[in-house]
């Protein structure tokens, strides 16, 4: 919930390439020198993400399952996914949820890859990108996992 990650990627099935769209990311990490309050963080996010639902386009909606250790960080997740799934909800659309070690695995062939290795891997995909922070290209792995899974474009294999 620190600094979500958001992306639009445009897949054409037929010539199985993706182009990103849109990405962005809502810092809430930085705020007079400490986090912002939960209930700022949950508006500023859900001001974010209800900007992304209210595209012209057919849109899909996956987000990577949140996992912790810890109790309190996961209720902070859980608080989010609980606004994104009452907007989802209010649209008429439904997330998809996708783990973390999926996404590696399918993008890298390891489901223990970095964050780095796993935006290189994205440059096959949408090419080179400058992401603002990790989260912004993960929500683009995300959605270019989803896009594998489903069939609608084939997985970049590294040459041995």
């Amino acid at each position: 919930m620190n600094r979500p990650g958001f992306s639009i990627l445009h897949c054409d099935p037929e010539a199985r390439t993706v182009q990103l769209i849109r990405k962005s990311v809502v810092d809430n990490k930085n705020y007079k020198g400490s986090k912002k309050p939960h209930g700022q963080r949950l508006a500023e996010n859900a001001q974010e993400l209800r900007s992304y639902m209210s595209s012209d386009m057919e849109l899909i909606f996956v987000r990577e399952r949140g996992f912790h250790k810890h109790a309190a960080e996961t209720e902070v997740i859980f608080k989010m996914v609980g606004v994104a799934d009452l907007y989802a909800w209010k649209h008429n659309k439904v997330f998809e949820e996708i783990p973390p070690t999926v996404i590696k695995q399918v993008l890298t062939g390891n489901q223990k890859a970095t964050k780095e290795e796993v935006a290189e891997a994205l440059e096959h995909y949408v090419g080179k990108q400058d992401y603002a922070f990790d989260d912004e290209s993960d929500s683009v792995a995300v959605g270019i996992c989803w896009l594998i899974q489903h069939g609608y474009l084939d997985r970049y294999e590294k040459e041995s």
